[in-house]
């Protein structure tokens, strides 16, 4: 089935991509022929898919992707902590980053130092978001990942 749900990142229907998006992130920990490897740079792109609803999907599998490719997970940390960069409207990147900062908690223990870092500091500045639901997520964050100084 793996052919049928990579086709669905293309569909014209937001709710096929969603779709595609979660059957690829739950069948890459089964990929022995790692047909990923052809379609990730593809798959990436829907972070910033014409639909929010798409994109927030996608975001939400992102974790069990980084977990089943583990050499993927640099590429998945870039994409994320670049949200600002997608066409997205300010609004609806703002409250993107809630999904982000989920991925990120669920993530963290497997991040390098440096990621780590870069993750913190971007929940630092997801307490200014216009977001409530952002601001909420990256206080619950912070109050579990960060060191005390």
């Amino acid at each position: 089935y793996w052919d049928h749900f990579a086709g669905m990142m293309d569909s014209e229907n937001g709710f096929h991509r969603a779709a595609a998006a979660q059957a690829i992130a739950s069948l890459a920990c089964a990929d022995a022929d790692c047909r990923l490897d052809k379609v990730f740079t593809h798959y990436l792109l829907l972070l910033d898919d014409p639909k929010v609803m798409v994109s927030s999907y996608f975001i939400q599998t992102l974790d069990r992707m980084a977990r089943a490719r583990p050499d993927f997970q640099p590429r998945i940390i870039k994409a994320l902590l670049g949200i600002d960069r997608t066409h997205h409207t300010l609004a609806h990147k703002e409250l993107l980053k809630a999904d982000i900062l989920g991925v990120f908690d669920r993530l963290f223990d497997l991040l390098p130092d440096k990621d780590r870092k870069a993750v913190l500091a971007f929940a630092d500045a997801a307490l200014q978001s216009t977001s409530g639901k952002t601001r909420k997520a990256a206080k619950v964050f912070l109050a579990k990942r960060k060191q005390p100084q």
